[in-house]
């Protein structure tokens, strides 16, 4: 069991960033040795670090406006999961706050998650180079156009907890997956015409038959996930 002086330690420790453009964002909007108080981002002022940005001053952001729209320098941010203020924690909304950041390659939501809105991440932007999207355990609906544009990404893991996959959020505007991954037990209620997700999906073994009978899911392209190999 975690101990509370073990918590506020890793929350006082400075998240390390993978890509040295969304730390310099970061940094400069939201962290540092004295934190910055910005209304509009939803900061406190929360005290860090020189250069860095902790995971504590993470958590006290609420929203990012344009910081990182149109910016081809960014490629990774899967430190977007530190974010658990962000939108309240619970659902990210319509704000493509990576529109125009087309070499985007990854990125992971924060565990607080539950609701992702449509066009959460790009909105009319040019084909982009996601090919990784992590989705979090606690995840429980997915809204339409949910990955505007989105032509490099191949395989989407859809979380254990997801309930719910609104109709075109798999099918509109250039996404071209070629395997989805379905973790739930139970078959997410799938309100798209199953012909227009025409690819393999891999389930639970003892979840086979359920997602095969299940409106919304095309039965020749379900097998279990026992078959599934990356």
């Amino acid at each position: 069991m975690i101990t509370e002086a073990a918590h506020q330690k890793w929350l006082n420790t400075p998240i390390d960033f993978e890509d040295a453009e969304v730390k310099r964002i970061c940094v400069e909007n939201f962290g540092g040795e004295s934190g910055i108080t910005n209304k509009r981002y939803g900061t406190v002022g929360v005290a860090g670090m020189a250069g860095e940005l902790t995971r504590r001053q993470a958590a006290e952001v609420s929203y990012f406006g344009d910081l990182f729209r149109d910016n081809p320098a960014i490629v990774k941010f899967n430190e977007f999961r530190y974010f658990t203020g962000y939108f309240s924690g619970s659902i990210i909304k319509r704000q493509a706050f990576c529109k125009g950041s087309v070499n985007l390659t990854e990125i992971t939501t924060p565990p607080t998650t539950r609701v992702l809105s449509y066009y959460w991440l790009f909105q009319d932007a040019l084909p982009n180079a996601l090919t990784k999207v992590t989705l979090n355990e606690g995840l429980e609906s997915i809204q339409y156009i949910f990955l505007d544009k989105a032509t490099s990404l191949r395989k989407l893991v859809l979380p254990s907890s997801l309930r719910e996959i609104k109709s075109g959020s798999m099918t509109y505007y250039g996404l071209k997956l070629s395997v989805l991954v379905l973790k739930s037990a139970v078959p997410p209620v799938n309100t798209q015409p199953p012909n227009l997700i025409s690819v393999d999906m891999y389930v639970p073994d003892e979840s086979v038959g359920l997602y095969k009978a299940a409106d919304g899911y095309q039965a020749d392209k379900v097998h279990p996930m026992s078959e599934y190999q990356e």
